[in-house]
């Protein structure tokens, strides 16, 4: 990568009008900047675990709860590049939740920076990639964990016990014809620098395949908008995920996970156990989740996707808890998800509605959530 293509190359980027894809190459290099916007609306009717209504987005019981609530659940903007000789990097900046009236901080918007790394891939018919920053690293375990929304079958994620992490580390990979593995190691996303313990370590791995070449689905995604998979296409993962956090606390976290595709039908299962010590209290817990999508091609390449999802969480064996729904979800209970998506130009253009029914494992905390969203990729 030459600095004297690429000043030339920076500055025919910003004079490019917004709302177009970003991309330059050069000599030797491609550079690219990708810009993604999800808006949302969201009604909400929920009640607590005595009954009474429940406001899910400002996580309380009122007499008067919110019931509409209108935000932009994403505004992201992806920088990538790479070099001929297999230097890449990644930088993401987000703004997301704008307009979200809620009474969490750790969820109203703020504009940062959720990933900044540099790495480098190297072989041929075994392929490895060594990255080194800031990562969602959990993305080294169960796939629920700190997916990309760009697929997703719904327009609320995948609820999951297995943990995840985001902070700065370094993430391995290597994929044979029919394996793959990934490995990641790093600090701890909540550091506890005057606890006893301040290491605060994470860690993920996880080995998947497809059991031969051909049926080798090397992509994880939510939905394939029933693109021909000349048969059948699957990848079958086991993952292991382990974190030290608030010094004296730990957890670890064994998944299970099983995508398959098969022409116009997606369908994906995972399973995750936790086992957790927090402060002295030790406990386990597990989910099992259960989704599938089925893309009806319309005229002019457009598709129609009905999606079903069954979702089930225990965060606590000992325990049997009145959880409510807040937010997205992610209390213990049973949870189904009923959607379609309508895309105009896959998923880079598309329309996404759900209705979400949460029954919780204890009490009377019911829940319906209903959301629809509409997701630009450029």
């Amino acid at each position: 990568m030459q600095l004297r293509a690429l000043v030339p190359a920076l500055a025919a980027l910003a004079a490019i009008p917004a709302a177009q894809a970003f991309e330059v190459q050069g000599d030797g290099w491609k550079l690219s900047i990708e810009p993604r916007l999800q808006t949302r609306l969201e009604i909400a009717s929920a009640s607590d675990a005595g009954g009474d209504d429940y406001d899910i987005w400002d996580g309380v019981s009122t007499d008067d709860p919110q019931s509409f609530n209108f935000f932009v659940r994403r505004a992201r903007i992806y920088v990538k590049g790479k070099s001929d000789d297999g230097f890449f990097f990644g930088i993401t900046t987000e703004y997301d939740n704008i307009g979200r009236d809620s009474a969490d901080e750790n969820i109203n918007d703020s504009l940062k920076v959720s990933d900044a790394f540099i790495g480098k891939t190297f072989g041929d018919s075994v392929k490895h990639s060594l990255h080194f920053g800031l990562d969602e690293m959990g993305q080294a375990a169960l796939p629920a964990i700190d997916q990309s929304s760009s697929t997703m079958l719904f327009p609320n994620v995948r609820l999951s016990v297995a943990q995840g992490n985001h902070g700065v580390g370094f993430v391995y990979g290597v994929e044979t014809e029919m394996l793959g593995v990934e490995v990641a190691l790093g600090e701890g996303e909540d550091k506890a620098p005057i606890a006893d313990d301040d290491t605060d370590l994470y860690f993920a791995a996880r080995i998947y395949t497809g059991l031969s070449a051909d049926m080798f689905l090397r992509k994880t995604a939510e939905s394939f908008l029933g693109q021909d998979s000349a048969g059948i296409k699957h990848q079958a993962g086991l993952s292991l995920e382990y974190g030290n956090v608030a010094g004296d606390s730990d957890f670890m976290t064994i998944g299970l996970d099983y995508l398959v595709h098969y022409n116009q039908i997606t369908a994906m299962l995972e399973f995750a156990f936790l086992s957790y010590d927090i402060a002295g209290y030790d406990s386990d817990g597990m989910s099992l989740t259960l989704q599938g999508g089925y893309a009806i091609p319309l005229e002019g390449g457009k598709v129609v996707e009905p999606a079903l999802r069954f979702t089930y969480i225990d965060n606590d064996s000992d325990a049997d808890e009145a959880g409510v729904l807040d937010n997205e979800g992610g209390a213990s209970g049973m949870y189904i998800d009923l959607g379609v998506n309508y895309y105009i130009d896959g998923h880079d253009n598309k329309v996404q509605a759900a209705i979400q029914i949460f029954t919780p494992e204890e009490g009377d905390g019911d829940a319906f959530a209903f959301r629809l969203g509409h997701c630009i990729e450029f």
